[in-house]
């Protein structure tokens, strides 16, 4: 198992998450010795409208849906893990020295700045 999905599983059970434009879909998984077990697993229709091309049109409506599914699939966990995707997600791979986490948190968003041309204040910047 590597060691940043040990990181993430610790002795937790997570929820793994796929919203999309026509299904929701979840799994329970538990870290079992060196892989990991699907505990449950649900598939249910997204609500018409609430998703279209990866873009989240009603939150509302979806945070519903996944409370359902969970809730009647019988899904729990302490922690979730998903995926982002879509026409305004934007994911580059860069390699810099080593450095603080002071500077690295300024150096990623110097680096993401020449990706997005949306004011880069309202971006989130995600790094490890």
């Amino acid at each position: 198992m590597s060691a940043l999905l040990a990181s993430l599983f610790g002795k937790e059970t997570l929820i793994g998450l796929d919203i999309g434009s026509a299904n929701l879909k979840a799994v329970q998984v538990e870290a079992h010795r060196d892989s990991f077990r699907v505990v449950r697993a649900a598939q249910q229709k997204t609500p018409p409208g609430s998703v279209r091309d990866g873009v989240i049109l009603d939150r509302d409506a979806v945070a519903g849906g996944i409370r359902q599914m969970l809730k009647t699939a019988g899904i729990s966990g302490t922690g979730a893990v998903m995926a982002v995707a879509g026409p305004t997600v934007v994911v580059r791979q860069i390699t810099l020295p080593k450095m603080t986490d002071a500077a690295l948190r300024k150096s990623a968003r110097y680096e993401a700045s020449k990706y997005i041309s949306a004011n880069i204040d309202d971006s989130a910047i995600a790094f490890d």
